[in-house]
């Protein structure tokens, strides 16, 4: 049986595939708000050489409902005469 989080947490791992220094360093996941997301982090350095963590989260399967799009326009009725009246 797969771990599966509490609502608002995540984990992250090692990453022992990197094989490229765009790889990140630590891979793991995470459950927000009712949804699964893969977590990414990388280990990196400011210039004046202090160290910090980058996250990035990408959805898991896409769980993310996209908002409908707004249409501009009003709805238009046609009536039996072929007649277009708008409301």
């Amino acid at each position: 049986m797969a771990y599966e989080h509490k609502p608002n947490t995540g984990s992250i791992f090692k990453n022992n595939k990197k094989e490229k220094d765009t790889h990140a360093d630590y891979k793991g996941s995470a459950l927000i708000d009712g949804v699964d997301y893969w977590i990414s982090c990388w280990i990196n350095e400011t210039k004046d050489g202090q160290k910090y963590l980058k996250f990035s989260f990408d959805a898991k399967d896409e769980q993310v409902e996209k908002p409908a799009a707004v249409e501009d326009e009003p709805e238009v009725e046609e009536e039996d005469d072929g007649e277009v009246m708008p409301f």
